[in-house]
């Protein structure tokens, strides 16, 4: 039998019969054999390696490309065979595409037959959680409206007596939070006050030591040098003639003498 047979008596693409031209252009050309698994292009230059492409741009560019087309394929399945789909892709900065069959109103829809046909509850536990955090801000913004009107306690409106002890305690607590609050204040202040007292002193007696000599009292043991922080009861005493420095003198004598003259 020749080729020509060979030809005619096969019509798949890889065909068993060992000296069939199909069977040979098959595997010359790229053609599945022996039930491999993988991606070949048609020139024969073996598989295609599917990986993330690195450049952004092209990245980009490939998902718009592949995404229309999957979406082509996604509307010829729902018009060729009546099917109902629903086509949900994220991009990689998060931006929704989506796509459902034209029978179906929305994609709510299908999601709650998908739901009923799977028992889950996709949707059903989003808006349970939704609405209970509404109940909670809507009983909140209740409790703080009856507190603001508790504190502002109109003349024109009937209270309780509960309610009026319930304004009295909250205002008592609220006094009490602005006294500490105001005790914390008043002692930053006043310990950044003596801080800089200190500091003030501090300079005060380093230019005395610059400015006046030590000075020296008497005891029984010989003469004492005063400290710093005494130099403020002696008082320096100058010649008025000459403007020379003679001696010291406690304040107390100073003015144990004013008080005698």
């Amino acid at each position: 039998m020749g080729i020509d047979s060979w030809s005619k008596g096969c019509h798949a693409r890889a065909c068993p019969h060992q000296g069939c031209l199909h069977w040979r252009g098959a595997s010359l050309f790229g053609g599945r054999t022996g039930g491999r698994e993988g991606s070949y292009d048609q020139m024969g230059r073996g598989r295609t390696e599917i990986k993330r492409i690195e450049n952004p741009n092209q990245r980009q560019s490939t998902f718009y490309k592949r995404r229309d087309g999957l979406f082509k394929k996604a509307r010829e399945l729902s018009v060729l065979c009546d099917a109902d789909l629903l086509l949900l892709l994220f991009s990689s900065s998060g931006k929704l595409y989506q796509y459902h069959s034209p029978s179906v109103p929305s994609a709510k829809e299908l999601i709650e037959r998908y739901e009923l046909a799977t028992q889950t509850k996709i949707w059903r536990d989003y808006i349970v959680d939704r609405n209970a955090e509404i109940v909670k801000v809507e009983q909140l913004c209740d409790a703080l409206e009856k507190q603001l009107r508790f504190m502002k306690v109109d003349e024109g409106q009937e209270y309780s007596l509960p309610d009026l002890s319930n304004v009295e305690h909250s205002l008592e607590m609220g006094i009490s939070k602005v006294r500490v609050e105001m005790e914390r204040k008043i002692g930053g202040q006043m310990n950044k006050l003596e801080s800089m007292v200190r500091d003030r002193q501090q300079e005060r007696y380093g230019l005395c030591d610059k400015v006046c000599p030590p000075l020296y009292k008497s005891n029984q043991f010989g003469f004492q040098k005063v400290s710093v922080e005494d130099r403020s009861k002696w008082i320096c005493l100058i010649d008025p003639k000459t403007g020379t420095e003679i001696g010291y003198a406690s304040s107390s004598s100073i003015s144990g003498m004013n008080a005698l003259e």
